[in-house]
């Protein structure tokens, strides 16, 4: 058993995502959205973890969103569930503490990490 923070606390693009209030895991959710086509090697990592999620999105358009649930693995574009932009890789959770959370390949697209720091019972 676990709770979770109220607020979300969020990391646009690449950089330190600060988890530094929680003990223990949380699963991110990664919303990505599109002004044009994007990569057909996108790709978003936890090099902390060293787990890297790679996603096709070549075939976006202006004001496709997608969005990554890594605790339930699934991928949907614009609400529709779209295994298919999966290319490799692993879905990765935000460890307590400092996590280094990369973007690789963003052309046209900018890409949101959210999270809610969990604690144990």
């Amino acid at each position: 058993p676990r709770r979770y923070l109220q607020t979300t606390t969020s990391l646009a693009g690449s950089g330190t995502a600060a988890n530094t209030k929680a003990d223990y895991p949380s699963f991110p959710t990664v919303t990505i959205t599109a002004t044009g086509a994007g990569s057909a090697t996108y790709s978003v990592a936890n090099t902390t973890l060293g787990k890297t999620l790679t996603l096709n999105l070549s075939g976006l358009v202006n004001t496709d969103v997608v969005v990554v649930d890594m605790e339930k693995k699934s991928i949907t574009k614009n609400g529709t569930a779209t295994p298919s932009l999966f290319v490799s890789g692993d879905f990765w959770r935000i460890d307590p503490g400092n996590n280094t959370i990369t973007v690789t390949n963003p052309t046209n697209v900018t890409t949101a990490t959210v999270w809610r720091p969990a604690f144990c019972l």
